[in-house]
């Protein structure tokens, strides 16, 4: 391990909002269609297509038909004895984060099939690093740990990485695996592929212990960007947003996606803040004063406001707005009839907190 790697736990971010809010920017994206080109890669990484040895066994990809595979094309594993191994898969360019944005994100898909990787043991480290100083040095951001190892080894599950911290600072990334042995090093390995850096509009929150102990896998490392409880069709609803929260141009779009299908959902408001009260098989996470924004009937499990036939999400608060801007928080209030760990027939999506400006 490179001694200017920390590899202690990152601690909570504090997220500040900025007055200055735009729609949510894709700063960069990669699903390797063609290569590693924006890349600098290390020890066993290689491009991978869907259509190789390694690649077919978790075909078909989440986007397009190639991918990044830490492993030995061919033979499927890491395995080199009677030596460990590493290697990193740098991003060859920085990637400049908005200084006006509330919020900034890294979001890519993974495959991990790795010797009893943890984010406190000995033993393959499959991790990301930030780097403000063009590679200089590296701040560890995020681990794979012990929960990936209850998950099917073959499914592809999608990551999210809280970089708002980097705001103002253009970053490189790294993706870094190192076996720190040569034994049961058999596996298959690390795969990636649909690789983001998003700019966000408003910020997502409410992360709790849900009241029936479902978690995200790998929470909170991997998937830590806050997702509702998960509900009895065994997933984690998630609300974000898109647009623009100003009176003048109000194009905000709040997305509900994960829900039961066909689920019955409510967009509740709040402008008192937000705090976390046990609600259902979920929690609440808006406080004081709610306002109900517009009830619909999710389609494929997903719902998105306002509908057709809603009025835009500024309208009701054309009077309340002040120069300085209004914290509104939002959160989805959703009907999960089947039989789950609790006697209540409804759950909740995270909470999404934004600054609208006159």
């Amino acid at each position: 391990m490179s001694s200017n790697v920390r590899r202690s736990l990152v601690p909570p971010l504090v997220v500040v909002l900025s007055s200055v809010v735009s729609a949510q920017t894709v700063l960069f994206s990669d699903g390797f269609e063609n290569g590693l080109g924006n890349w600098i890669p290390s020890g066993l990484w290689n491009p991978e297509a869907a259509t190789d040895t390694c690649g077919a066994v978790r075909a078909p990809f989440p986007e397009g038909t190639h991918a990044a595979y830490y492993g030995i094309d061919g033979v499927c594993n890491y395995d080199t004895p009677p030596t460990a191994n590493s290697g990193a898969l740098t991003l060859a360019t920085p990637i400049a984060i908005p200084a006006t944005t509330p919020t900034a994100r890294l979001e890519f898909h993974q495959t991990l099939r790795v010797e009893q990787d943890t984010c406190w043991g000995p033993y393959d480290y499959s991790q990301i690093d930030v780097s403000t100083d063009g590679g200089a040095t590296w701040t560890h951001v995020a681990a794979n740990c012990v929960g990936d190892h209850t998950l099917a080894p073959v499914a592809w599950h999608q990551r999210a990485i809280d970089l708002t911290a980097y705001r103002g600072q253009s970053i490189l990334l790294r993706f870094l695996f190192e076996t720190m042995d040569e034994q049961l090093n058999d596996l298959f390995g690390w795969m990636i592929d649909d690789v983001e850096v998003l700019a966000d509009p408003g910020i997502r929150g409410c992360a709790v212990f849900c009241p029936c102990n479902t978690m995200p896998p790998g929470w909170p490392h991997f998937g830590g960007l806050p997702l509702g409880c998960g509900h009895s069709f065994g997933s984690f609803s998630l609300l974000e947003g898109n647009g623009s929260p100003t009176l003048a141009n109000d194009t905000l779009v709040l997305h509900v996606s994960a829900l039961p299908p066909n689920a019955g959902s409510i967009l509740l408001e709040s402008l008192d803040g937000t705090s976390v009260t046990p609600f259902g098989d979920g929690f609440l996470c808006l406080t004081g004063a709610l306002r109900r924004v517009a009830a619909h009937t999710a389609s494929g499990g997903a719902s998105t406001w306002p509908g057709p036939s809603d009025p835009p999400l500024s309208t009701a608060l054309q009077s309340a707005v002040p120069a300085a801007g209004l914290t509104v928080s939002y959160q989805v209030y959703f009907r999960d009839v089947a039989s789950f760990c609790t006697p209540a027939t409804f759950n909740t999506t995270n909470s999404y907190r934004v600054v609208w400006m006159p």
